[in-house]
């Protein structure tokens, strides 16, 4: 964790001075009546892939929406690349709710390419800039169909492609595999640590699932009470298949520290998965 005073704020410092480094410090933000943050500090370094888990009502889609900038912190400070006003935070966060929000009258290649036209490039421009992302996603020979015609994870696919041609320095993921069944979930966690490779970008995930977390990031933060209770490094092996990777004796010891941890931060009445198909923790 963080020392507090003058060491947090030369923290604070070196973190974002590289391009897409985000840092919050002593953020605090009280919704109805209630502090859901509270002297938060939290560095992202550029490129590096942060994860957020903790209980129901943490304040974890509260930190998002404040780094993204559809919202501001009651005190406190949220910096990227030396922007700490909501516009400058909006204009480089890329935001990826747990819904893919596709309009469903648009191809799968005109909903990815509406990040682009959004910006302003011409429709068919934009869409000459997708494609080539699609056959690098998985996604060849689906540009033409309908949200309709396509599978859950597909669908997402389709929306992280649109995330990523936003062409913004931070992703914002919440709980962006959540909707999805254990085993398409488990299939995109691990297609997506392989895309991040190849498109590094500053990440903060939101997440329930502990699993995931260490799967993905670097780094896991858990959220109890409106602070950062518990850092972690992700500091074993995940460059073999997924299955062997989540037994493995590391992971499963790093998985059992994340869990003691969020369990020594329990909140009344809040729940927490412990990753696909194993239930509520």
């Amino acid at each position: 964790m963080p020392a507090k005073g003058a060491d947090t704020q030369t923290l604070v410092e070196a973190k974002v001075q590289a391009p897409g480094g985000l840092a919050a410090e002593s953020v605090r933000r009280v919704l109805g009546g209630r502090a859901v943050l509270d002297r938060l500090d939290l560095a992202v370094p550029a490129h590096g892939r942060v994860g957020i888990v903790g209980r129901s009502g943490a304040g974890k889609s509260t930190l998002l929406s404040l780094v993204a900038g559809l919202d501001e912190p009651d005190a406190g400070r949220i910096e990227i690349d030396g922007a700490a006003d909501a516009a400058g935070r909006l204009a480089r966060c890329a935001l990826m709710p747990q819904r893919d929000c596709l309009l469903p009258w648009r191809s799968a290649l005109d909903n990815a390419a509406l990040a682009l036209e959004n910006a302003g490039m011409p429709r068919r421009e934009a869409r000459r800039r997708a494609l080539p992302l699609f056959a690098r996603l998985g996604l060849a020979g689906a540009e033409t169909l309908p949200p309709a015609k396509l599978s859950g994870g597909m669908r997402q696919r389709v929306a992280f492609a649109r995330t990523l041609l936003a062409d913004k320095p931070v992703l914002l993921l919440d709980e962006p595999f959540g909707a999805l069944d254990a085993i398409t979930r488990a299939e995109l966690q691990e297609w997506l640590a392989d895309v991040l490779v190849d498109e590094p970008r500053t990440v903060l995930l939101v997440t329930h699932d502990v699993e995931e977390a260490l799967l993905l990031c670097d780094r896991v933060v858990v959220l109890a009470r409106g602070r950062a209770a518990a850092e972690l490094e992700v500091d074993v092996p995940r460059d073999g298949p997924r299955r062997e990777v989540v037994t493995s004796a590391p992971f499963l010891e790093l998985r059992e520290r994340a869990l003691a941890a969020i369990g020594e931060a329990r909140e009344p009445g809040s729940r927490l998965r412990n990753g696909p198909g194993s239930g509520e923790a």
